[in-house]
């Protein structure tokens, strides 16, 4: 990814020479040119002046939570970043592979789906699966990320989603989860490596996974839906609405679902036929399971009642 026009352009270096960059966050022309554009910063919305000078301020250094921005507007508000880098071509639709970002064809009812991430060391994100089952690719343009993942069905220690999954209960701050739960992750194997300036990392759907900046740090990242999770994704919002997220407050979160699956019908309507029938499946054998699971109770219900009635007193049967 070095040849993208933002290791030079945000005040960084090759992959070559990242190895001991400054301490200190930098964005480079994107300070001055965009200092008062506000910016997304954990649960504050800041101009980003204000941003830079507290990630350089001493502060940071005793804030055992860092803020660090993650903002999915940038592009819109920072029209010349979409100069400084482009989409990698393994996730880009081109003619020979027009089913690697689904998304896309919904043009502007896309959900939110790529984010300008930048912060000081110890900052980061906690663990957390991707909305609505989407792959995800994340590039560092700066600095070093820690990445430690679970897939699908291993949640990791110390993380307690609700059933629905619409809420997830872990330690406040990522520093409070490495002292706490690191050790005992480790012994469950989880993927676990460091990224760093050039680095591409991919994101398989509902992979668990927790991001934490050894340094300063600045990335983009970008989620998509593609031939590989589009099942999963529909299913997801089709039947399980309420996970759905990314999209305005004024629209109902089941309108995802038929606006995706409009756009598909006009753009990948083979596509979307094929895993439509391939959902009808799995509904389908999911309804006679249940069924069977339900038929077994009330036999058990029964043999139950049977057993205690033989308890009481002298009671016998044949079968025919």
């Amino acid at each position: 990814l070095t040849e993208w026009k933002a290791f030079e352009r945000w005040g960084s270096k090759p992959r070559a020479e990242s190895r001991n960059e400054s301490q200190s966050l930098n964005l480079g022309y994107l300070e001055e040119k965009y200092a008062d554009t506000v910016c997304r910063a954990g649960a504050a919305n800041m101009p980003l002046r204000q941003f830079m000078d507290y990630s350089k301020g001493p502060g940071t250094l005793s804030d055992e939570n860092p803020l660090y921005i993650f903002d999915c507007t940038f592009q819109e508000a920072m029209p010349n970043v979409v100069n400084d880098y482009n989409v990698p071509m393994y996730f880009r639709n081109s003619t020979a592979f027009p089913d690697r970002d689904l998304f896309a064809c919904m043009g502007n009812l896309r959900p939110d789906y790529r984010w300008l991430i930048a912060g000081p060391a110890k900052s980061g994100s906690k663990w957390h699966v991707d909305p609505n089952y989407t792959h995800a690719w994340n590039a560092v343009v700066s600095g070093s990320k820690l990445w430690l993942m679970f897939p699908p069905g291993q949640t990791p220690p110390g993380v307690f989603p609700n059933k629905s999954g619409t809420e997830v209960t872990q330690p406040v701050s990522l520093l409070e989860w490495f002292v706490n739960f690191y050790e005992s992750a480790k012994v469950l194997n989880p993927v676990q490596f460091v990224a760093r300036s050039g680095d591409l990392v991919f994101i398989p759907s509902r992979w668990w996974h927790c991001v934490l900046n050894l340094e300063p740090c600045v990335a983009i990242t970008q989620n998509y839906v593609a031939k590989s999770n589009l099942k999963e994704s529909l299913f997801m919002m089709k039947y399980n609405s309420e996970l759905v997220s990314g999209i305005p407050s004024d629209r109902a979160k089941d309108s995802l679902y038929e606006d995706f699956r409009e756009a598909l019908k006009a753009s990948h309507c083979g596509l979307l036929s094929s895993v439509e029938c391939e959902i009808d499946e799995v509904v389908r054998k999911h309804a006679e399971e249940e069924a069977m699971r339900k038929k077994r109770n009330r036999v058990s219900v029964s043999w139950h009642s049977v057993k205690k009635a033989k308890d009481k007193e002298n009671f016998s049967f044949t079968f025919f």
